[in-house]
């Protein structure tokens, strides 16, 4: 009896074992994968996915988190169309900040640059590329990127830029639904050293807190930015692009 005991708890070694190289060998692969693959090709791969989207129409509200501003949260109306068209239109905004929203995977990679792939990073519970990007163009503003790309829906999870003028910001992403290639919100953390959003532009209601301003305790600020009621690829007119701002302002 204790012999047929410790056949079995051999034979289930054995398998403890075998399973155990075949995941060693599955996460090599996926190493490998990711490596021959190339930070290029990730980023090929997300960027192919974005061109499916032609062009869209969404609602976003901005609330900024200043601890020497109050502001309430702010609407507007942002249009899109590839290559690079962006449209802003708002009664509560004379200037919409830019930090952030001028975010352009498709930018980065029309300009020389060289990337490297500096390994993996779970978050949320999914296992992320991290791919640094350098371009090198030396009148671009970027110095660095570090992107995140989700390594099973190869959408952009997180993105750290670090900038000649306006330091380094972070933008984290959330994606309403797995099957969604655009974001239902971007959170923008930023250093409150290099805020330098024009405060008369912003708009009105805007309180500002003066002693808090000169010492700017924090130290960083934080954007959140909110999209909702998605039309995408129904078609967007090249006029929208080309009418008057004036027109949207009170």
């Amino acid at each position: 009896m204790s012999g047929l005991i410790m056949e079995k708890a051999v034979n289930g070694m054995k398998y403890l074992f075998f399973i155990s190289i075949l995941l060693i060998v599955a996460v090599n692969l996926n190493r490998v994968h990711a490596r021959s693959a190339g930070p290029v090709d990730i980023l090929k791969t997300v960027l192919a996915k974005q061109n499916q989207i032609n062009d869209y129409q969404v609602n976003i509200e901005i609330e900024l988190d200043v601890d020497f501003i109050n502001m309430p949260v702010k609407h507007a109306v942002m249009y899109y169309k590839q290559p690079e068209k962006v449209k802003f239109k708002s009664n509560e905004f004379l200037m919409l900040p830019k930090r952030g929203l001028n975010f352009s995977l498709r930018k980065i990679l029309k300009d020389d640059f060289t990337s490297i792939f500096a390994g993996y990073e779970y978050f949320d519970k999914r296992r992320h590329y991290i791919i640094t990007v350098i371009p090198t163009k030396k009148k671009s503003d970027i110095v660095l990127s570090t992107i995140w790309v989700d390594a099973e829906l190869f959408i952009i999870s997180k993105v750290e830029n670090n900038t000649r003028a306006d330091g380094s910001y972070v933008i984290d992403f959330t994606y309403g639904d797995e099957s969604n290639v655009l974001p239902a919100e971007m959170k923008i953390t930023f250093q409150m050293a290099h805020f330098n959003i024009p405060l008369k532009f912003i708009g009105k209601p805007l309180e500002i807190d003066r002693q808090k301003l000169e010492k700017k305790e924090k130290k960083t600020g934080v954007v959140y930015i909110r999209f909702s009621n998605y039309k995408i690829n129904a078609g967007v007119s090249d006029d929208i692009f080309d009418e008057d701002e004036e027109r949207f302002r009170r």
